[in-house]
């Protein structure tokens, strides 16, 4: 975490969604950033809710399905997620290193956060 943000928090009344990019299975992240510097403990302590689409760092803009993700996420609420739907996403993010096939798969009820399938 950087330490110019070490003890802050983002209010509980506002909506705040992280996009996380996977360049491919077993890929660390979108192949500049990492999947943990991208959703960070700092923010997955205050049950801020990620979403993952399939993308490298210097691409994410110019892709029609990431830019659908992204205005969507723009243009409906984000409510926070509960602990055991942080903890799941990290098992899938930091420890089973899955792409992004496997995370458009997960139930949407269980964890808001199959939205990448927009």
């Amino acid at each position: 975490m950087l330490k110019s943000r070490q003890g802050r928090k983002i209010p509980d009344g506002t909506e705040f969604v992280v996009v996380v990019s996977v360049a491919a299975s077993g890929v660390k992240g979108d192949s500049v950033v990492s999947r943990q510097c991208q959703w960070p403990v700092d923010l997955r302590e205050q049950r801020i809710p990620c979403v993952c689409v399939q993308t490298t760092h210097g691409e994410v803009m110019v892709h029609d399905n990431c830019l659908k993700v992204l205005s969507r996420l723009a243009s409906q609420p984000q409510a926070r997620w509960t602990s055991a739907m942080v903890r799941e996403m990290e098992k899938v993010l930091f420890v089973e290193k899955v792409g992004y096939r496997k995370l458009r798969g997960m139930p949407q009820k269980e964890k808001q956060r199959g939205r990448s399938s927009f």
